[in-house]
């Protein structure tokens, strides 16, 4: 009898325990979520625009397809906007070269001047072809290898296979 009342209350406590606790992380959640929306974290506007441009190019597509999304990156030491691009794998093998050549031209066009739209006063360095702007269109090895198939070229409107 006394074992079947410890089983009891034992039991008991695993049910309530969570009931009581769980009030209490939604207030902890509430709280954290609170402190985030009340502190500023310290980003660059540049940082900003490519983050903007980044996921205007993810809305505006309706699914991957075999070129993905970019990936933008800023090089102070050297002004170059640096880009990477993942091909999907099989389409690169089975496509030709004058199709690949066309798609991937075509999106580094769009992906080099997206960020630049998005702010009329930075919309002359896609006119004047000085963004500095690199695309690196790149896939993944048979042993999980990082392979470069090609870059892209903003400001000479080139693209260059590997």
């Amino acid at each position: 009898m006394r074992f079947s009342r410890w089983v009891l209350l034992f039991a008991a406590m695993v049910v309530l325990i969570p009931f009581l606790i769980s009030p209490l992380g939604a207030q902890q959640k509430k709280n954290a979520l609170s402190d985030l929306a009340s502190s500023n974290a310290v980003i660059t506007k540049l940082d900003w625009l490519l983050l903007k441009a980044q996921v205007q190019v993810m809305r505006n597509t309706q699914s991957v397809s075999n070129v993905g999304w970019p990936m933008y990156h800023y090089d102070q030491s050297s002004s170059v906007l640096w880009v990477s691009v993942f091909v999907n794998d099989k389409w690169w093998a089975h496509a030709d070269t004058k199709t690949a050549k066309e798609e991937l031209s075509s999106k580094g066009m769009l992906y080099c001047s997206t960020p630049f739209y998005s702010d009329p006063k930075l919309e002359s360095l896609i006119k004047n072809k000085t963004t500095g702007c690199e695309i690196h269109f790149y896939t993944w090895g048979k042993t999980a290898n990082r392979v470069d198939l090609a870059t892209y070229f903003a400001d000479r409107d080139e693209l260059v296979l590997k």
